[in-house]
């Protein structure tokens, strides 16, 4: 799915790879993963990561989409299968200067979003327990939760929720990049300070300084 979901940014960006250095490929709680990064012109920061582990019965995979040129939110792709069950989150987080745009779910950038949760109303949600970035999560994220079978309805899901995304990028404001990795800094540095399910994974196991150095420069491209 994440070679779908980069192919659907090369459709319509021109995508730069950074270097991400020590960070490409890493072995984290019996886990073993893929790192990436992309400067996108005329969007942003992108990263993905895969990993697989325990004899190929547990993978888990990662988009994450920081826009820094145009004032849309982060939107952030993780998929988790592991003994037969299959997890989908898609994410936004509010990422604006404007603040009118914030959770518009009846009008302008966002607004096909919300039809599009309607049609996948049927698959089962997650039930998710209070986070600390629940004021920043918009209406419009999804998660899901299903079993094998649904792997190919959760990739079409994904697929055209990036889809709509992307076309929403393309008629959104520019912005001040600087500006707006401040912006975006707040949930990285949230995710770096309150920790995370994965994000203590790779505190304990490259330590603060190195989780600091692969959520900034590498994941969120926010330094």
């Amino acid at each position: 799915m994440l070679d779908s979901m980069i192919q659907l940014l090369k459709e319509r960006f021109e995508l730069e790879e950074r270097d991400a250095g020590s960070f490409k490929k890493m072995k984290v709680s019996g886990m073993k993963f893929s790192i990436r990064c992309w400067n996108v012109k005329g969007l942003g920061s992108v990263s993905l990561m895969s990993g697989k582990g325990f004899l190929g019965l547990m993978q888990m995979d990662t988009l994450i989409l920081n826009p820094f040129e145009k004032d849309m939110p982060l939107f952030s792709y993780d998929r988790v299968k592991a003994a037969g069950n299959d997890m989908l989150f898609l994410e936004l987080y509010d990422t604006f200067l404007d603040s009118s745009l914030r959770k518009d779910e009846t009008g302008g950038l966002l607004e096909d979003l919300m039809p599009l949760k309607e049609l996948y109303k049927d698959l089962r949600d997650r039930e998710a327990k209070p986070q600390w970035y629940d004021d920043l999560m918009l209406p419009q994220s999804v998660e899901k939760v299903g079993k094998k079978k649904d792997a190919l309805t959760f990739d079409r899901m994904a697929g055209e929720f990036l889809d709509i995304y992307l076309t929403a990028v393309m008629e959104a404001p520019d912005c001040d990049p600087e500006a707006k990795r401040k912006k975006a800094a707040v949930y990285t540095e949230g995710l770096l300070s309150n920790g995370g399910p994965s994000t203590n994974v790779f505190k304990k196991a490259i330590g603060q300084e190195g989780a600091e150095k692969l959520f900034r420069e590498v994941l969120f491209g926010t330094k």
